[in-house]
């Protein structure tokens, strides 16, 4: 899991740079996001992501403890939108996850064709 810590060695790492230097340039970027979502600004990275801010209408919801009925009031909320390039580094198969895929269906086909041919034993 990625947290501030990796962030901040990936960037030192990258950019050849001591921990200590790097360490403001991840501050720095998440400070600048988090300062435009305060404000009502979105912010796109293109390729990467868009973070914005959305507002959520009031609601009534169920409390799953009680089953009892309560107001949610409305309030702003943080959407993330991710960029097509990296949804498809996320979304990509890998060839062994193809091959996996086609002998678990061959593997359901033969199961299939065993279950008919005992039916048809049994029938007879």
């Amino acid at each position: 899991m990625a947290n501030k810590k990796t962030l901040t060695v990936a960037v030192a790492t990258e950019l050849g740079i001591s921990q200590a230097k790097a360490k403001p340039i991840v501050e720095t970027i998440m400070n600048t996001i988090k300062s435009a979502l305060e404000s009502g600004d979105s912010v796109k990275i293109v390729n990467f992501a868009k973070f914005s801010v959305v507002q959520r209408k009031a609601r009534v919801g169920v409390n799953p403890q009680t089953r009892e009925k309560m107001n949610i009031p409305a309030k702003k909320a943080i959407k993330f939108k991710s960029g097509k390039a990296l949804s498809d580094v996320v979304n990509v198969i890998t060839d062994d996850e193809i091959i996996a895929e086609m002998e678990a269906e061959a593997e359901a086909e033969e199961d299939f064709t065993d279950a008919i041919a005992e039916t048809e034993e049994v029938e007879d």
